[in-house]
């Protein structure tokens, strides 16, 4: 079993919950019962044919039932997918149809679609949404990272630009967590 038929079988488990389909039901209209149960368990991914029947009797975006391609043979290895911009999730997939797009399987928030099938194209739009920096505890800033914006939790008043090398640090444990500085992007 792989993990897009693992996926696209959990989908169709709830959309026929939500229906009240049952899997008898399923298998008339696929014509099989094995083909019906192989879906439902997640054997495999389901057929084109399959896929435009479920999409009519289901109601399930034919988007979402197409398997994910592997993100190691459509894009250049200096891509790699951002997390969620909407919850910070870093289970999010590619999805590929007559059009390429980013999906977060843990909130269900859709990236830009490209134009035509272009993977790269896709992953450069989905990472240049707008995300909020994630505060990270002390401990893990290095020196590597120069200067950045250091916080107090709950926050109690502005961040302190610099790093624990500076001349005037105090380490008095008043700062617990740090942001990168933001870098605004180039006028055009």
């Amino acid at each position: 079993m792989n993990e897009d038929a693992l996926f696209t079988a959990r989908i169709i488990r709830t959309a026929m919950e939500r229906l009240g389909v049952s899997q008898s039901e399923l298998a008339k209209y696929l014509k099989s019962r094995g083909t019906a149960s192989d879906l439902l368990t997640g054997k495999r991914s389901p057929s084109k044919r399959e896929i435009a029947i479920l999409r009519e009797l289901l109601g399930i975006s034919a988007d979402i039932l197409i398997p994910r391609l592997k993100l190691e043979k459509i894009m250049p290895e200096e891509l790699t997918l951002l997390p969620c911009p909407a919850c910070g999730a870093s289970d999010v997939v590619m999805r590929v149809d007559t059009r390429a797009y980013v999906f977060c399987t843990a909130c269900g928030m859709c990236g830009p679609c490209a134009p035509k099938v272009n993977a790269e194209y896709a992953i450069r739009q989905w990472n240049e949404l707008p995300r909020k920096p994630i505060p990270r505890p002390f401990e893990e800033w290095h020196e590597d990272y120069g200067d950045v914006l250091w916080w107090r939790f709950p926050l109690e008043g502005p961040p302190y630009v610099g790093s624990p090398l500076d001349e005037d640090w105090v380490d008095d444990g008043y700062f617990t967590h740090w942001t990168p500085l933001p870098t605004p992007q180039s006028p055009e």
